[in-house]
């Protein structure tokens, strides 16, 4: 794993570089393949999202919580390979080097994972999360199928970053922190299946015991 910095302490957010090994994501494309159906990925309405002032959601992917596809989401090799990240020792001394923020991180206790799945014209607009903190996971498959889906993080209003990722990178941030992803292109025409991009969100929050 590679740290790097937001260039503005504005943004209190950490993006981590190789995240997975090979063998990990090996285990995770699968997985990805297997559950990316119309049977288990699911609309914005369905899967949950951000909503307009008039209560539409306004996302245009398609997601699956994974809670909600397996009894028990622990039996996930993708839930298996994301959920060191609350007690990886390198990456708390990294986040509390960043912003105190992050002192409670390894608190977690409870985390929803929200596989999504982006394709030609999928956005999500501007919006936060109601959890305390938010883990953004980014793969897909080699080569490239897709431009755009870049990651915005807002300062305000008015100023923000937008960041081209990194197939296998990693975004650790507030849930409070506003961000937004731009539309996909996909490259080889409207829809290549499994070629868009795939997002696994953890979303982590301190629940009493």
């Amino acid at each position: 794993m590679r740290f790097e910095h937001m260039p503005t302490p504005d943004l209190p957010v950490v993006i981590i570089e190789d995240r997975f090994t090979n063998e990990q994501r090996d285990y995770m494309y699968k997985e990805l393949t297997l559950l990316n159906r119309p049977e288990i990925m699911l609309s914005p309405e369905e899967s949950g999202s951000a909503t307009d002032a008039e209560g539409n959601a306004t996302k245009s992917n398609r997601a699956a919580f994974l809670h909600n596809v397996y009894k028990d989401q622990n039996v996930s090799p993708i839930v298996q390979q994301v959920s060191d990240i609350w007690h990886n020792e390198d990456v708390l001394r990294e986040l509390t080097s960043v912003n105190k923020l992050y002192s409670s991180f390894s608190q977690v206790n409870y985390q929803g994972v929200l596989l999504s799945y982006y394709e030609q014209g999928d956005e999500y607009p501007t919006h936060s999360d109601s959890s305390l903190f938010t883990v953004l996971n980014y793969l897909w498959y080699e080569p490239k199928g897709f431009k755009g889906g870049n990651l915005v993080l807002w300062i305000d209003e008015e100023n923000g970053a937008e960041i081209e990722l990194s197939n296998n990178s990693c975004v650790i941030m507030p849930g409070f922190q506003p961000h937004a992803v731009t539309p996909i292109d996909m490259i080889a025409g409207p829809t290549q299946s499994n070629m868009g991009r795939f997002c696994i969100t953890q979303f982590g929050y301190i629940v009493p015991e």
